[in-house]
């Protein structure tokens, strides 16, 4: 029984860190890829057209926030007090409706 306690334990901060590196990541995309591409608009010659830049990357910012500041603050809460009765599949359910959009619903 106390392995299987581990094993769960370990899957559920893979999963954590996993998507601390999935943030990480999208942030670099902004750092890298959308403030220079934005800031490249205030010239005289942009790298891409600013409407092009917003079809691009019009969601980026918006999954960054949810990722960042709602379901990995979540998942870090759950991971932190863990037990072994603690869950994290509930704040996945909880939270597919902004992951795959409302209209798959």
């Amino acid at each position: 029984m106390q392995k299987r306690a581990d094993r769960r334990k370990r899957i559920a901060h893979e999963l954590f860190t996993t998507e601390q590196t999935y943030v990480a990541s999208l942030l670099g995309v902004v750092e890298l890829y959308i403030v220079p591409l934005t800031e490249s608009c205030k010239g005289n010659k942009p790298i891409l057209p600013a409407a092009d830049i917003k079809k691009i990357f019009s969601l980026w910012q918006s999954i960054l926030e949810f990722q960042s500041k709602v379901f990995l603050q979540e998942f870090s809460v759950r991971t932190q007090q863990w037990s072994r009765k603690t869950t994290i599949g509930d704040v996945f359910i909880k939270h597919v409706r902004f992951s795959l959009g409302d209209s798959c619903f």
